[in-house]
């Protein structure tokens, strides 16, 4: 089985310049603003490890998925509490390979709204690592293609969901700071979704539709994300 995903790796170098630049410049800059608080901050997710799309394994195995360039967010801080906001996309392409005229692929994308507040828990008197933890609201939106079939029967079933969900989602992370503006953070989550399933499941033969079902259902999905974000951040 071959897992892939989008070639990122140009929009990585596009990103990685800027940060590059940014890193010469804090570290050959005048110490004037010492002083300054920076109470602003942007970040760049550059990798997460997620769970698979959840369709019950009928295409997608259970495992963990990567990748890389997924989202940018901002947080506002006061003093060691921080009002945040983030943006996160993947998308996931599969293809399994059978023995000829058996047709098996899958696309799924996904985009979430993250709104909370974070607390940190400052260690002694050390300000390399600190860990925080807090609490934010989602809204995701996600949805799914997948066509498997062929063969000696020529039956293809396709299945197609959209998923429109909210809910909230505790996080614990972990700020490891480069400099006085450069930072990395690492967060685990773990969502409580309300979601609406619209899914439109279709068989055909030979170009001839056999049968098409429609279903809306409302359920509610408990996701634990290891690596929700593992995050760049210059602050301001």
């Amino acid at each position: 089985m071959m897992l892939r995903e989008p070639k990122y790796w140009i929009g990585i170098r596009i990103i990685l310049l800027p940060i590059l630049i940014f890193f010469f410049i804090d570290s050959f800059s005048q110490d004037n603003s010492n002083d300054k608080i920076l109470r602003n901050e942007i970040g760049i997710n550059f990798f997460t490890y997620l769970p698979s799309p959840e369709y019950k394994g009928f295409f997608y195995e259970k495992q963990l998925y990567c990748s890389f360039i997924g989202g940018i967010n901002y947080k506002r801080y006061f003093d060691h509490n921080a009002i945040r906001i983030s943006f996160n996309y993947r998308q996931v392409d599969e293809t399994q390979d059978y023995p000829e005229y058996w047709i098996s692929e899958r696309a799924y994308q996904e985009g979430t709204l993250r709104i909370g507040y974070s607390i940190q828990i400052p260690l002694f008197k050390q300000k390399t690592i600190i860990p925080y933890f807090g609490s934010e609201l989602i809204a995701k939106i996600a949805s799914f293609d997948g066509t498997e079939g062929g063969g000696f029967t020529g039956v293809i079933a396709s299945y197609q969901s959209k998923d429109k969900g909210v809910g909230l989602s505790p996080l614990v992370g972990c700020q490891i700071n480069v400099s006085k503006r450069f930072s990395v953070n690492l967060e685990t989550t773990y969502d409580l979704l309300r979601v609406r399933n619209e899914v439109k499941e279709t068989q055909n033969r030979i170009g001839v539709q056999i049968s098409e079902t429609n279903t809306t259902k409302t359920n509610y999905n408990f996701i634990f994300n290891p690596l929700c974000s593992c995050a760049f951040s210059f602050r301001f």
